[in-house]
C-alpha cells in the first residue's frame, strides 16, 4: 500500500468533518437571522402602532374647536371683526397689501 493510499481515507475524514461544521454553522447562522428578522418585525409593529397613537392624538389636539376653545377660554383671545382683518400677498420677496 502506497502512501497516498494511506492518506486518502483520512482526507476524506477530514472533509466530512469539515462540510458538517460548515453546515451546521450555516444553520446556526440562518437560525440566528430569523430570529433578528422576527425582532425587528416585532419592532416596527410597536412603532407603526405609537406613530398611529400619535397621528390620532395630534389630529384631537389640533381640531379648530379645541384650538379656538383654548384661545377664546383661557388666552382670552376674541375673533378678530372683518375689517381688522388685512390680507397679504407675496411677491417675491415682497408682501404687498391687498
Amino acid at each position: 500500500m502506497s502512501q497516498n493510499d494511506k492518506i486518502k481515507p483520512f482526507i476524506s475524514l477530514i472533509s466530512l468533518i469539515a462540510i458538517a461544521l460548515v453546515y451546521v454553522f450555516l444553520k446556526m447562522e440562518i437560525t440566528r437571522t430569523s430570529y433578528e428578522v422576527l425582532k425587528w418585525g416585532r419592532q416596527v409593529k410597536i412603532v407603526s402602532q405609537e406613530r398611529s397613537r400619535l397621528e390620532i392624538s395630534y389630529s384631537r389636539l389640533t381640531r379648530p374647536e379645541r384650538l379656538d376653545q383654548i384661545a377664546t377660554q383661557q388666552l382670552s383671545l376674541v375673533r378678530a371683526n372683518k375689517n381688522q382683518v388685512i390680507l397679504m400677498a407675496a411677491q417675491g420677496d415682497v408682501a404687498i397689501r391687498q
